[in-house]
């Protein structure tokens, strides 16, 4: 009887594998704030795949949001005091200059536009390439895996953009890198596949902008033929 254990019990069931060496990145542990955002964004700068090898894909928003939230801030704050002296009107492809925001009203307006940017442009475009990769086959994990993918690689390359001038094109170019291999890693899928999805929000705008364009020089170009057949 002790090969099969006292009557009327029955085996302890076998402890179920570990879910991987994900523990998650250094912003997920404990220690002091700005050391633990540091850290992590060291770690995804520098080594992308190495970095979000040891991010998990579940575990909630709220983290990887906040993270992204603290990067983004240095960026806004950045882009609006350039803009307020009137040296960075070509980063929001305005022309507007100090006398545009000396109102108090005109100040709020432009943080609030920038902020909406940063929130929305997030979840839209991480929407539209988890949306592109599940047609590819290749988002094998859900959307908080993509979320978590964009939290940690955009959050750790927005402050790059409160560099004047160069910081906007070096955050953009080092943000993609992070992406392209950071959801290759999280979603278990190729890099090929991953640059396709990451790429598709662009091209969607540039298609939309083309056609919006197209149908603006139509009306206008039928306009003009319809007023010189009535001369």
């Amino acid at each position: 009887m002790t090969d099969f254990g006292t009557p009327g019990s029955f085996p302890t069931p076998p402890t179920p594998p570990s879910s991987g060496a994900r523990t998650g990145p250094p912003w997920e542990q404990p220690g002091a704030f700005f050391q633990r955002w540091l850290d992590t964004a060291k770690s995804i700068l520098l080594d992308p795949q190495g970095g979000f090898r040891n991010v998990r894909r579940t575990g909630g928003l709220g983290a990887p949001l906040t993270y992204y939230a603290v990067g983004a801030a240095p960026a806004i704050l950045g882009m609006f005091l350039f803009q307020l002296i009137g040296i960075g009107g070509s980063m929001i492809g305005s022309d507007a200059g100090p006398a545009a925001l000396i109102g108090g009203a005109g100040v709020i307006g432009f943080l609030i536009v920038l902020v909406c940017l940063f929130l929305v442009g997030f979840f839209v475009g991480t929407g539209i390439v988890h949306l592109v990769l599940s047609l590819l086959g290749g988002a094998k994990h859900g959307f908080e895996a993509t979320a978590r993918t964009f939290a940690y690689a955009y959050g750790s390359t927005a402050p790059i953009m409160a560099v004047p001038v160069c910081g906007g094109p070096i955050a953009g170019i080092w943000a993609l890198v992070c992406a392209i291999f950071g959801l290759a890693e999280m979603q278990e899928t190729t890099p090929v596949k991953a640059a396709i999805a990451i790429f598709s929000p662009m091209i969607l705008c540039c298609i939309l902008s083309f056609l919006f364009w197209a149908a603006i020089m139509a009306m206008v170009m039928g306009s003009a033929a319809v007023g010189g057949s009535m001369q």
